[in-house]
């Protein structure tokens, strides 16, 4: 008996650390960086071989401990295109090829929450340019083309009119039980057309139609989007490698076309916002002297009418020109701006005044996952379950060691109840708890899983929210210990087990008290949590000689049936 306990154990505990074998390290990465007043996001991307995609890791930084901390998710899976920063979260827009399908996905990152799958822009479009809205101007802003804007606009009008012809029901996705915040477009927007592009907004719930671009944007190869108090700025390149960059700002339902800004090197990445009051375009330019980059900032003068050059950032020992690596990052970071510099076996991220260039914060190494192999944490934290889990079954077996091997003396004509009509009993009182649960969760939960299909399909981290689930879960759980606890205390059975003719009693074949009732319910609750897993608990009852589960050892009580 001894061995086939412990046979158990082992076999429970087998399949999960052969999840743990390692993969193969990915090539070097490339860095995306995007920051506003509450967060700095950095993104790390590598094209990993054995799944054929690109996976991402992200850290983030805050403004107050100005500590770099990874975010404890899985990669998220697929080419990043776009990402901004709005309010304490991180929106990417990722493009996914797998063999057989090309498509786009639209992912927010919280460093509290799960990532959320959010609406993607219709017709799987990818956004030109993205930047979170303000207290004033709220929402996440994207520019797109014309057909896009058409798209979102159809799609805006269809559910207005669904809104007015139909009664108020429950939200019909798990993204509607978060609440809009609405961007402040008061105009209707003028008639999308397949030429010019155009600013729509997300709420966190669907896509809103917004306005048009500047008249003069009539072609744009390059932009950058900044969103700040009750404006919205606009810069843009009419033509990849051009030295000019255009600007115009959109205030009261009006463009104001602003002076444009003019560079003496190709620009190769370049943020814009507003930092120390001041709107600030900050570009990194090629420098051929230096065989690099070097940062030099603008900012638009109080009134509006020209372009202030800033001293370029200076090397940590506060004499050069900082002098950056061809695929460096800058972004805005409150009212500091932040420069990622890539490196092995990290890459290193500081903060530097935009006012005279001067370093508020030294380089340091950015902590990243960097290959598939370290998302084994999830797969370390599973076989802790587990060892969780064969740790109360070893410690029950060792309390029982001395008679857990013992028959027991059943009363005449009757037995201990076998597997199967145990496992039919306890079905049968997880129903009234399983149509409560559908009742009450039935949209939500449909929403939850058809979300996590696309997932499956897409290959995906992120979910919907899973809170619904989690609270449907516990919801269930309680109430079918809830259900058992009652019923056993009372009557010694359940209407399940009483139906297949079963009923609780002690070892001692006497009824069962109070505690022991109570103790084996109290287990019920624990063998149904869900990260420890269900099979190594019926285990268990295939293993034990009168098919006692763990709460029945604990509390040695066992389950008799009838002989007829």
């Amino acid at each position: 008996m001894s061995i086939r306990f412990l046979l158990a154990c082992a076999c429970a505990l087998l399949p999960a650390t052969a999840r743990l074998e390692a993969e193969s390290t990915a090539p070097a990465r490339t860095f995306a960086l995007t920051g506003n007043d509450h967060l700095l996001w950095i993104i790390s991307e590598k094209w990993d071989s054995d799944q054929e995609a690109f996976l991402n890791w992200i850290t983030w930084m805050d403004p107050v401990s100005m500590a770099l901390r990874q975010l404890p998710v899985d990669p998220q899976y697929g080419q990043l295109q776009a990402l901004a920063a709005w309010e304490d979260s991180l929106h990417l827009f990722v493009k996914i090829e797998r063999p057989g399908l090309t498509t786009t996905g639209h992912f927010a990152y919280s460093r509290s929450t799960r990532p959320q799958r959010e609406r993607r822009l219709p017709d799987d479009a990818l956004p030109l340019a993205i930047a979170g809205g303000s207290a004033e101007l709220p929402g996440l802003w994207a520019l797109v083309d014309g057909l896009t804007a058409e798209a979102v606009r159809v799609e805006w009008e269809e559910h207005q009119r669904s809104l007015a012809t139909q009664p108020v029901t429950e939200p019909t996705s798990a993204a509607e039980d978060r609440p809009a915040r609405e961007p402040a477009i008061t105009a209707r927007p003028p008639e999308p057309t397949a030429d010019g592009f155009f600013l729509v907004a997300y709420d966190g719930v669907r896509w809103r139609p917004g306005f048009a671009a500047p008249p003069n944007a009539g072609h744009i190869a390059r932009a950058w989007l900044a969103v700040s108090g009750g404006r919205c700025h606009l810069f843009w390149q009419n033509a990849a490698g051009e030295l000019t960059v255009q600007y115009a700002s959109r205030e009261a339902e009006t463009w104001t076309n602003g002076p444009p800004l003019r560079f003496s090197r190709p620009i190769a990445q370049a943020t814009a916002g507003l930092l120390n009051k001041q709107l600030t375009f900050a570009a990194l330019l090629e420098d051929e002297s230096h065989d690099g980059l070097r940062c030099e900032p603008r900012v638009l003068m109080p009134d509006g009418q020209a372009w202030i050059e800033r001293p370029p950032l200076l090397a940590p020992d506060g004499e050069a020109i900082l002098i950056l690596p061809k695929d460096a990052m800058i972004a805005g970071f409150g009212d500091k701006l932040a420069v990622l510099r890539p490196g092995e076996p990290d890459p290193q991220v500081g903060l530097w005044s935009p006012a005279d260039g001067r370093v508020l914060l030294p380089f340091a190494p950015v902590p990243f996952r960097t290959s598939s192999s370290d998302a084994t944490g999830d797969r370390i934290q599973e076989v802790a379950y587990l060892l969780a889990v064969i740790g109360i079954v070893l410690l029950v077996y060792w309390r029982r060691r001395d008679t857990i091997s013992f028959p027991v003396v059943l009363p005449p004509g009757t037995m201990a109840a076998d597997f199967g009509r145990r496992g039919l009993a306890a079905l049968i009182d997880m129903l009234p708890a399983a149509v409560i649960v559908y009742l009450v969760w039935r949209q939500a939960l449909s929403d939850y899983f058809a979300a996590w299909e696309e997932a499956i399909q897409t290959q995906q981290t992120a979910g919907p929210n899973w809170w619904n689930l989690g609270v449907a879960w516990i919801t269930f759980a309680s109430l079918y210990t809830g259900w058992c606890l009652a019923f056993e205390l009372f009557m010694a059975t359940t209407p399940g087990k009483r139906l297949l003719g079963c009923q609780v009693v002690s070892e001692s074949a006497r009824p069962a008290a109070t505690w022991q009732i109570v103790v084996r319910n109290a287990l019920r609750f624990l063998e149904l949590f869900p990260p420890l897993r269900i099979w190594p608990f019926v285990l268990v009852v295939l293993m034990t000689r009168n098919h006692q589960r763990v709460g029945d050892l604990l509390a040695r009580t066992l389950v008799i049936q009838r002989i007829h």
